[in-house]
């Protein structure tokens, strides 16, 4: 039994920690003080010595008798004052101003966390995307051959998101929670290192879990995140090639091609981990190398290019096909002024040439000459920038006549892009059109004919006054008016300047000054066009086949044609012009064929709450010290022990169900949601994508974040969201039960915790919508 000495320490603390006129009744019953007996003794004696001469039971007990006594003479004291004359004067006088002074400097500190982390997230992640989009650029041919531009497209629109949500607030948050951490750690060890030693043992446990965790997180958002760029590629490709896939009824089966590619989606678990993954992948595809660096200044730069070319014994095989040789032992020359034509079947290296020629390969043996310098002495800057190229389908871009005839050369004034444009006989229809100049050519310079489209790639080759003019199959795409109109434009462009032509139309180059008759990768004939066809050989075999099946073609042609028309018109008249954007009743319609697993969720976040609920035994267990029986202290310490386990393990379960559930759940909605969005945009009609808002670049954008989007609000993050929720209910019920008085005061503050949460989200959404629509301009690019 305690002494009267040590009781009346009892209330001299209890006074000098609370009140003067402290209800000393609460220490007249004996069996309570029973309860403090060691505890007091630890207070008032040495500590460390009483602990060490203690017996190891004894140990255990001062440690739980300490736990135990914070906790019985907090709630005693508080119930004590609360029905006592001081309460309100306490809480007037220190606990208000104290909760207010910190409620304020928590919103305060909390905004300026997510403002500084959402700033600082937007400023990074537009660097790393601008780093990323120059790195492309100056990638070389061969890194396009193995790499999809839609795969692209989705690295830096998806996965650039996934790093700015990881670096961001919830950066901040984690740090936030590694602070408490560490700060938790420190009291524990000043205030009693020896029971932060016993806590301190799940630690490896902990991070042994932390560790297989993100390894497994690691690996399946990296399958994720390569399953999105896949189905991006197959988006990108359908929509630039809308018109083809719907004269052909390909919707169904594009449409199969893109849930494909997202059936190897696997479940997310943490942005931040998601970031690295993604930061990763962005970071290999920055440091790549490029064996041919456009954006080089080293190299020779002439003050005069003459445009002598010469190929010399070259051969060349492309790096995806090493086993396949496109050019074997190769060598020709063309003189200044001169124009020269390759032709050949399909496959036979004319293209590879003029590829090589703007150094987007380079030969793997042999030589190539400019000027008897060879061709990778030149500043390859310099060299492109005096090298026109008009190829058989041009690319416009999505923007005004002038600025895709500047993309020629920048620099150029009006007065230049007017006689660039009369040279490629585009300014007479040019200056037809309404807006002249500054009309919209649409994207691919769809609000343009063909013939147009290719004018316009003339007048963009010509700007820059080009020494040498690579024309491949120019015309080979264009009806007989278009043609005979651009070839009237190229014969004189050619005046003067090196032209090495590519001709599928061999009426087309009979004026050359020389042919080249190429076969696979080796010259067979060369000559101009009266020795070749005097010689009887493969030229004058070519002109024959192609004299005597080009009516059958043009016939077979229009007949194509005519049918594909017929089919168009029919499907269009039996598809709806569908809306893409859906209202938050069709979401939910989205989401019901998950509502099981949702379900299912729900009771996976119900266990997790009744974990928490039990978290009550842990107050119970330290009722088990006030025993002074030690047969029966022992008995109940190992059962509430293995009840202890028993709730981990049960918690264990609970919230991986929870989280793998969840997540699975959201990466279901996502890849229908993303499916449902492609297919709505493959039902519109072909005047929805002639729209500035519907080019290539937004929609891809819009279906590689928006649906993903939608993830964050159904996935992980809805689980917590259940779960706080039943916890806000369940602790208001329990609250009511046992207090209602203190319930009504806590729930006060409810509402502020509301309107604050609608504040951010307000907040967050105004800034998604600004963001959304950058991300949305820089996909168009």
């Amino acid at each position: 039994m305690l002494t009267s000495d040590e009781k009346q320490q009892c209330v001299q603390w209890a006074k000098k920690y609370i009140n003067d006129d402290f209800n000393t009744t609460i220490f007249t019953d004996e069996s309570s003080f029973q309860l403090f007996r060691n505890t007091v003794r630890r207070w008032t004696k040495n500590p460390n010595q009483e602990f060490k001469c203690s017996p190891k039971n004894r140990q255990k007990v001062h440690i739980w008798g300490a736990i135990s006594v914070k906790g019985m003479l907090t709630c005693h004291t508080f119930r004590c004052n609360l029905d006592g004359p001081y309460y309100f004067s306490i809480l007037e006088d220190y606990l208000l101003p104290a909760a207010t002074i910190i409620g304020c400097v928590i919103i305060i500190c909390g905004y300026i966390r997510v403002t500084a982390f959402n700033i600082t997230a937007e400023r990074q992640t537009r660097t790393i995307r601008q780093t990323l989009f120059q790195s492309i650029l100056k990638k070389d041919v061969v890194y396009f051959d193995t790499h999809k531009t839609g795969e692209l497209s989705t690295l830096i629109s998806d996965d650039i998101n996934k790093i700015r949500d990881g670096i961001g607030d919830k950066l901040g948050a984690l740090i936030d929670t590694i602070s408490i951490f560490i700060c938790c750690i420190i009291i524990g060890f000043v205030k009693g290192w020896k029971l932060a030693l016993v806590i301190f043992s799940t630690l490896p446990v902990i991070v042994t879990t932390f560790i297989i965790t993100s390894k497994l997180i690691t690996s399946l958002t990296t399958i994720e995140l390569n399953a999105y760029r896949k189905a991006g590629a197959v988006a990108e490709e359908v929509i630039t090639s809308i018109r083809t896939v719907l004269s052909y009824n390909g919707q169904e089966k594009e449409i199969q091609r893109s849930v494909y590619s997202l059936e190897h989606i696997s479940p997310q678990f943490q942005a931040l981990i998601q970031a690295q993954v993604a930061a990763y992948t962005v970071q290999e595809v920055i440091d790549e190398p490029s064996t041919i660096n456009s954006d080089s200044e080293t190299g020779l730069k002439k003050d005069d290019l003459i445009g002598d070319i010469r190929f010399s014994n070259v051969h060349f095989s492309y790096p995806s096909r090493r086993d396949v040789k496109v050019l074997t032992n190769l060598s020709f020359d063309v003189k200044r002024g001169q124009t020269v034509a390759l032709i050949g079947s399909s496959g036979s290296g004319k293209s590879t040439c003029i590829q090589l020629l703007q150094r987007f390969y380079d030969q793997d043996s042999g030589s190539i000459f400019i000027d008897e310098k060879q061709i990778n002495e030149y500043n390859l800057k310099w060299l492109r920038q005096h090298i026109g190229v008009v190829s058989q389908e041009p690319i416009l871009f999505h923007a005004t006549i002038r600025e895709n005839i500047l993309f020629g050369r920048d620099s150029a004034t009006d007065e230049e892009i007017h006689e660039a444009a009369k040279m490629a006989n585009a300014h007479d229809f040019i200056m037809t059109l309404p807006d002249k100049y500054e009309t919209q050519v649409g994207e691919r310079g769809a609000a343009l004919s063909g013939g147009q489209k290719q004018r316009i790639a003339i007048a963009r080759a010509l700007i820059r006054n080009p020494k040498i003019l690579l024309l491949d199959e120019a015309t080979s795409a264009l009806d007989n008016e278009s043609e005979k109109i651009v070839q009237d434009a190229l014969y004189r462009t050619a005046k003067g300047r090196t032209t090495l032509v590519i001709a599928h139309r061999l009426s087309t180059i009979r004026n050359a000054d020389k042919i080249i008759v190429m076969q696979k990768g080796e010259i067979v004939e060369e000559g101009d066009h009266d020795s070749l066809m005097s010689i009887r050989g493969t030229y004058f075999t070519l002109i024959e086949q192609q004299s005597l099946h080009q009516a059958e073609e043009e016939e077979e042609l229009e007949f194509e044609q005519q049918q594909a028309a017929k089919i168009l018109l029919s499907d269009q008249l039996c598809l709806d012009n569908s809306n893409i954007k859906r209202n938050c009743s069709s979401t939910l319609v989205s989401i019901t064929p998950s509502t099981l697993d949702v379900l299912y969720e729900k009771k996976n976040s119900r266990i997790d709450e009744n974990r928490e609920e039990n978290d009550d035994e842990k107050i119970k267990t330290k009722k088990v010290f006030q025993s002074c029986d030690k047969d029966a202290r022992n008995q109940k310490i190992i059962l509430y022990a293995l009840l202890h386990i028993g709730l981990g393990i049960v918690g264990l379960i609970s919230q991986t169900l929870q989280s793998c559930m969840f997540a699975y759940s959201g990466e279901t909605l996502t890849k229908r949601l993303r499916s449902e969005a492609f297919r709505a945009i493959l039902r519109q009609e072909i005047n929805y994508f002639d729209q500035a808002r519907h080019n290539t670049g937004v929609l891809c954008t819009r279906l590689a974040t928006e649906a993903s989007a939608v993830q964050g609000a159904s996935g992980i993050r809805f689980g917590f969201f259940c779960q706080n929720f039943v916890s806000i209910g369940m602790g208001i019920i329990i609250g009511f039960v046992f207090s209602w008085q203190l319930t009504l005061l806590t729930i006060a503050f409810l509402p502020l915790m509301i309107f604050g949460a609608y504040l951010q989200i307000r907040v967050t959404a105004a800034f998604e919508s600004k963001d959304k629509e950058f991300i949305e301009d820089a996909g168009k690019v």
